[in-house]
């Protein structure tokens, strides 16, 4: 910020302005006498409170070198490796070659692609803690999608909530009696997940669980997350890159639609076709207001609204692109990118219905020798006291259920964590 003190009293003046509008005193002399007495220190607010921080420390390289560099300190991860990860970062994640990492970004980089080095960064806010932690975890992923075959034509366009032609049907009603559970065809769906048309050996599971004390700070990531692995820029560098795969990622919290089983284990399609409409009635409402939004904020942005910005579109999810926005598609398909918060999960490992995220994710890592997880503690500051203690235990039980506890799987797991209130020293 290049003017606090300026940009305090613009702030101080908006709300004198709004009282004396709400509260208009029509005697001047009254009127000049409250606004005295309102900006008396402590009176509405108190003096600006000015703390200097110093500039955190860049490399001595720009971003354009970073796969020559790569290729230095990270030996084996291969020259061409390094080039896509180049071109897949600089599209979303980083736009300008020209920047720096700073230096805690790129030893986060190196720690995050050794073996057995967590690492916490500690910096303040607006440092670029997020990139820090989502540096190696990418450069992971984009190195494993070399052993990727490309998907089928109908990837990603697997709308089931949309007829033929692609438009959303009206109503849930609408879809052909055929694909809904009626009495003809109890255990009927309409739906299709989102990833289906993958190559059988990209196998979906969990490469990274991103873990949040709160809801508020999981919808604030998925913004940054959106711009870095679904942005339109980044769409076409993968396509290229990774020959049409994605990196997927999904918010699993209360507000991710819908709870409850698709085909329920123990309970015949016949005795619950009434829960199993209502459950795909609240799902298709869900994914069409997600694809009319989309629609919506996409025509306000090439018709040049001056409320939006390019850069708000990711505020909204996309229905054609990487993320995964309902349980039943991390159910069956689960993530690379899982972010959730600690309630959440402590509920997903007790609940039957959510067991196949953590099932795929342990087989993948137990037949895969190249199979990495990821955990990511972000805030780690509030993970103390007896609200810690929970998390530790909660952590172990995660390890547990993924077989990371064994000995011959510990060496596959990498923690990540970063605060901005931990001491530096």
């Amino acid at each position: 910020m290049h003017d606090p003190i300026g940009c305090f009293f613009r702030i101080r003046e908006l709300y004198l302005t709004y009282l004396e509008t709400a509260f208009k005193i029509t005697q001047p002399e009254t009127a000049r006498e409250r606004r005295a007495m309102l900006t008396t220190p402590d009176t509405l607010c108190t003096d600006p409170l000015l703390e200097p921080t110093a500039r955190y420390r860049r490399t001595d390289w720009n971003l354009a070198e970073l796969p020559i560099r790569l290729n230095r300190l990270v030996p084996d991860f291969g020259a061409e490796n390094a080039e896509r990860f180049y071109r897949i970062i600089k599209a979303g994640l980083f736009t300008d070659p020209a920047s720096r990492l700073f230096t805690h970004q790129e030893r986060m980089l190196v720690r995050g692609l050794g073996e057995a080095s967590p690492g916490v960064v500690t910096s303040g806010t607006g440092s670029g803690k997020t990139e820090s932690f989502l540096l190696p975890i990418i450069a992971r992923i984009v190195r494993e999608s070399t052993t990727w075959d490309p998907p089928s034509a109908r990837f990603l366009k697997n709308h089931w909530w949309c007829d033929t032609n692609g438009e959303p049907y009206p109503k849930f009603t609408a879809i052909p009696a055929g694909l809904r559970p009626l009495r003809a065809n109890p255990d009927a769906t309409p739906f299709v997940p989102h990833r289906a048309g993958e190559a059988s050996n990209r196998t979906p599971a969990v490469r990274c669980l991103i873990l949040y004390p709160m809801n508020a700070l999981v919808e604030d990531q998925l913004a940054r997350l959106r711009e870095a692995l679904d942005g339109p820029a980044v769409r076409s560098v993968m396509d290229d890159q990774m020959r049409g795969n994605r990196i997927f990622f999904g918010r699993y919290t209360s507000s991710t639609p819908v709870t409850g089983f698709d085909l329920h284990p123990r309970i015949p399609a016949t005795a619950d076709s009434d829960r199993r409409n209502r459950q795909l009635q609240e799902l298709f409402d869900a994914m069409l207001e997600y694809h009319q939004t989309q629609r919506r904020i996409d025509e306000m942005i090439r018709r040049g609204e001056r409320s939006l910005k390019p850069v708000d579109r990711f505020l909204f999810p996309a229905v054609d692109g990487s993320e995964l926005l309902t349980r039943c598609d991390m159910q069956v398909t689960p993530p690379d990118v899982l972010i959730t918060n600690v309630s959440m999960l402590s509920a997903m490992l007790t609940r039957e219905v959510d067991s196949p995220i953590f099932e795929r994710t342990r087989a993948w890592l137990a037949t895969s020798e190249d199979a990495y997880f990821y955990l990511v503690l972000d805030e780690l500051h509030l993970q103390r006291g007896s609200a810690g203690t929970e998390v530790a235990y909660l952590l172990r039980t995660l390890l547990h259920r993924l077989g990371l506890d064994q000995p011959g799987n510990r060496h596959k797991l990498r923690i990540l964590s970063s605060s901005a209130s931990l001491p530096t020293t």
